[in-house]
């Protein structure tokens, strides 16, 4: 398994869904209740592979919004038989996740590779919301972008461990490409993941170019190229540190 699902798989939790196989028509989409907003948008539905339902230990979330992609999964996930159940988080519970105006794509492990979802759903303030979804090795990255994956421990200057909620945001020249929020996942692993896009999801942010990031506000020591990776999930651990003043 590629490094970059450590940081979404070491929060492994399944879910129990139903065994039972429906076929996956056009998305449909119903509101259950209410929700305050800062509680994680709840999804589940029908889960269809090249056609098929299938079975997986592991599903995530990103969120679209204002042209970056978020990694927002409250918990990795996974797919039981053609059935899944995730949790989102909102903006006010890690940066870059749900608000009005924002899209969900989930992402599967399978066959070992990483695929995105084809189907994508608006955000909505719903406490639960039932979607079908699809994905198809032949579009891997699906409804979402070719990304730069990253993940990794984030220190300040002195080399301690950032609290969790600490903003990491990455930059092309003046260009934002990029934002997380850093969360611990268990007991084993505090840190950030994140996704940084190309210039088909947001001008300005080049392939090949250098990234820069931020932590806090405050410059990062380290660098990256903005690769682009051609397979989904085949990016790889990246620590930050703040640099010294």
């Amino acid at each position: 398994m590629p490094a970059i699902l450590v940081a979404f798989v070491v929060a492994f939790a399944a879910a129990a869904c139903s065994s039972e196989k429906k076929a996956v028509t056009a998305p449909t989409t119903t509101i259950v209740a209410p929700r305050p907003t800062n509680e994680a948008l709840g999804r589940s539905g029908h889960a269809l592979f090249d056609g098929s339902p299938f079975s997986s230990d592991y599903l995530g979330a990103v969120v679209k919004s204002d042209g970056l992609v978020t990694p927002c999964q409250a918990e990795v996930s996974a797919v039981f038989d053609g059935t899944y159940k995730i949790h989102v988080f909102t903006d006010e519970q890690s940066a870059g996740c749900g608000i009005p105006g924002s899209q969900i794509v989930l992402w599967t492990f399978t066959r070992d590779s990483k695929v995105y979802s084809t189907d994508e759903l608006n955000w909505y303030t719903g406490a639960e919301t039932t979607y079908d979804v699809n994905f198809s090795f032949g579009r891997p990255y699906g409804a979402a972008f070719a990304m730069t994956e990253l993940s990794g421990e984030v220190r300040d200057a002195k080399g301690r461990l950032v609290a969790p909620g600490t903003r990491v945001e990455a930059f092309i020249g003046s260009t934002q490409c990029a934002v997380a929020s850093v969360r611990k996942f268990d007991t084993s692993f505090t840190g950030y993941t994140m996704t940084v896009v190309g210039p088909d999801s947001h001008p300005g942010c080049a392939r090949n170019a250098t990234i820069t990031f931020r932590i806090d506000g405050k410059p990062a020591r380290e660098t990256y190229r903005n690769t682009l990776m051609t397979r989904a999930g085949s990016g790889g651990k990246f620590p930050l540190t703040v640099a010294a003043a």
